[in-house]
């Protein structure tokens, strides 16, 4: 893989570790916004699926001789400031809350689908990427039989 293969993959890998660490920092405010113990589960297990998922894209990052880089992104900042004052202007709604979690999982899955079409990506950190991507749709599909529960319940 040449140099500028190298750079976009790293790119695009640390692309993903931002979106991770800001999934961890909006899981980790979910956590305080809920009452209801089974949300409150889901959301920590959440907290420490994405704090793995960045360990291991970092991981791939120091295999392609790259430097990861800190921070979360400017959206997701925005996005952990809406869920906080929806929570709180709704009188910390669990619907509202799940549905702000699976609107930040629907777009992790186009994150991870884009980065995982990108032609300069080993192999070796596809297989991580489509690992994690799994994982998301996952946690995604159990945000939504969470919701019908609570909707029924």
């Amino acid at each position: 893989m040449n140099t500028e293969s190298n750079k976009k993959a790293i790119d695009g890998l640390n692309e993903l570790i931002e979106k991770n660490y800001d999934a961890e920092k909006g899981y980790k405010e979910a956590v305080t916004d809920v009452e209801n113990h089974e949300l409150k589960d889901f959301f920590t297990k959440s907290v420490q699926q994405r704090y793995e998922f960045g360990h291991e894209l970092k991981t791939e990052i120091q295999k392609l001789g790259g430097t990861v880089e800190k921070g979360t992104s400017i959206t997701g900042d925005l996005h952990r400031v809406w869920i906080n004052l929806k929570a709180l202007v709704l009188g910390k709604d669990v619907e509202a809350v799940v549905n702000e979690c699976e609107r930040g999982e629907t777009a992790a899955i186009e994150d991870y689908e884009k980065i995982l079409k990108m032609e300069e990506m080993p192999m070796e950190s596809k297989t991580v990427i489509h690992k994690h991507l799994q994982l998301i749709r996952s946690s995604l599909d159990h945000l939504e039989e969470l919701k019908k529960r609570f909707a029924t319940g």
